[in-house]
């Protein structure tokens, strides 16, 4: 045995092959050899309480001659075998085969099956005469390993990655479904659009399903791929209902006057996770299911978002709606919201997140009206309960129009981490000041500034509208700040450019000056790509400066990060 597998070992050191095999002998060895000395320490009355080291190490006996060694490796328990073959490529454990008798067809049984780094051209020892050749295609084999699988062994998973032809991916889906595959999971170059088979609906073993379409490089024109959903398909059939993960990416429904039916409880009863991206075929999307947890949608133009879940912990919702889009949305449960990119809307309708610890909402483009005001109040006000904030730069500029208005109408009480991003020029520095004076015990503050928009002014301006300049205006804000500055302690303050501009100094000095509890103030610059910073002393003369300034707290920390 030790001949062998020394002489895989150089054999393959010589030829410089993949060196997947050789990771599986060194692991088997030392599984033996580890295992064997665990044995041999142990009395001999005590191997029975050792699971499968007893066939393991058993020694045959022929007719009274000398005992001869068992092969240890084809004795090896299949939960060891399947523990480590799980980390090898399914190429490497074909490659296996070499290794004893029983491994010969072992791969053939395996039940995770991953060609998401599937070759061109492979060798494969003496597994077939088929795959001798380097020119063999990855797609051979994936069509060989399911045409021998043993047809009672089930397939756990399933995952694939790269170009599959049309009816080598519908071969492959019945394949699966016939082993009653588990986890199903396709990322597929497409030339031309994938009808989803029907066989595939039936599948009541499935827990897991991950579908999504890509466009080919070579794919000329617009043409847009994708997989083709039949809605009807997959509720006539009712036969994923242990379906717990679902996720579509580049999927066209095809009936989607039935997609309210796809999305409730009497589809999926048990899903717990569902991620929408990039699909097509639907207007209104409503998502009722008593078991989600987990909901993303994203790059989805849509008019309506109706979601209902008592159990849902997380939402996101990343580049969707129109203007004139209605949203409702009920999780009482809800901890994490991302709130992305999305366009404003004037119907938004959700009760306040009790549970709520992390939110986030930004967006890139904005348009004056009192109707987005509206939206941005009602959308921070099921937020304020959240104790982790994190405002994009736009909404920051609607907040500089609210705080001239009378400010917000709430407050987030609960608040301790407020993350902002700002450019913190005119326009902006009310927006921030709202939002300070709704938390009014946050202990940790961050602010990304960007120079390009910190110097920019336009008829947003609403510091020279005051006639006050920004440390004028810093300062009269003092007593309705005066909660928040009494509970700050850690500011940092990140500077995207190439040297910290006045107005993060003013911003500074303001907090230094009415910070009673501050401990410690980062100011960091981040540079684009490998410039140079040539501003450097001049910033360490201005953090010298500002710890030569009046500092409300004796204990605070200016350092240049």
């Amino acid at each position: 045995m030790v001949r062998k597998f020394l002489g895989l070992y150089l054999e393959g050191f010589m030829r410089k092959e993949s060196m997947g095999v050789m990771l599986v002998l060194w692991i088997v060895v030392i599984h033996v050899l580890v295992s064997y000395e665990l044995v041999r320490q142990r009395p001999e009355d005590n191997l029975r309480n050792v699971d499968g080291l007893d066939d393991l190490f058993a020694d045959k006996k022929d007719n009274g001659h000398k005992e001869q060694s068992n092969d240890r490796i084809s004795n090896l328990p299949d939960a060891i075998t399947d523990h480590i073959l799980s980390f090898l490529p399914i190429k490497s454990i074909a490659q296996t085969s070499v290794l004893s008798k029983r491994w010969r067809y072992i791969w053939s049984s395996f039940p995770s099956l991953d060609f998401s780094e599937s070759q061109v051209g492979f060798q494969i020892g003496n597994l077939s005469t088929n795959l001798h050749y380097p020119e063999t295609k990855a797609l051979e084999f994936i069509s060989l390993v399911l045409a021998r699988c043993h047809k009672r062994s089930n397939i756990q998973s399933f995952h694939f990655k790269g170009d599959l032809s049309l009816s080598c991916l519908y071969d492959c889906i019945c394949s699966v479904v016939k082993h009653k595959v588990v986890e199903l999971e396709l990322d597929v170059c497409l030339n031309y659009h994938f009808d989803m088979p029907r066989y595939l609906f039936t599948c009541d073993s499935l827990r897991t399903l991950m579908l999504k379409a890509r466009k080919p490089s070579t794919t000329l024109g617009n043409q847009k791929p994708s997989f083709r959903f039949l809605t009807s398909y997959a509720i006539a059939a009712n036969g994923l209902q242990s379906l717990c993960t679902l996720s579509l990416t580049c999927i066209r429904f095809m009936d989607g006057q039935m997609i309210a039916d796809l999305f409730s409880a009497s589809c999926f009863p048990l899903l717990k996770e569902l991620k929408l991206s990039a699909c097509e075929g639907v207007t209104y999307l409503c998502i009722s299911y008593p078991n989600l947890e987990n909901f993303t949608v994203r790059n989805m133009q849509i008019y309506g978002l109706d979601v209902s879940g008592r159990r849902l912990e997380r939402l996101q919702v990343c580049d969707c709606f129109h203007n004139s889009c209605i949203i409702t949305i009920f999780a009482p449960h809800l901890q994490k919201n991302f709130w992305e990119l999305s366009g404003f809307t004037e119907k938004f309708s959700a009760q306040n997140f009790a549970f709520l610890h992390l939110a986030s909402f930004y967006i890139h483009k904005y348009t004056k009206s009192a109707a987005n005001v509206r939206s941005t109040e009602t959308l921070l006000s099921g937020l304020s309960n959240t104790t982790k904030l994190y405002v994009g730069f736009r909404y920051i500029e609607i907040l500089s129009e609210i705080h001239f208005a009378g400010g917000l109408p709430f407050s987030f009480d609960k608040l301790l981490v407020l993350m902002i991003h700002t450019g913190l020029g005119k326009c902006d520095i009310p927006g921030v000041c709202c939002l300070l004076r709704s938390c009014p015990k946050v202990r940790a503050l961050r602010v990304d500034i960007f120079n390009n928009w910190g110097t920019q002014t336009d008829n947003r301006d609403f510091l020279d509208n005051a006639d006050l300049s920004e440390e004028e205006y810093w300062e009269s804000q003092t007593q309705v700040l005066r909660s928040c500055l009494n509970h700050l302690v850690w500011v940092k303050i990140v500077v995207r450019g190439q040297m910290i501009h006045e107005n993060a100094i003013n911003f500074v000095k303001f907090l230094l000056k009415h910070g009673s509890v501050l401990g410690k103030i980062l100011l960091s610059v981040e540079r684009e790509g490998s410039v140079p910073n040539e501003n450097l002393p001049l910033q360490e003369l201005k953090i010298h400066l500002l710890k030569e300034f009046y500092q409300a707290s004796s204990d605070v920390d200016i350092v240049l990060g």
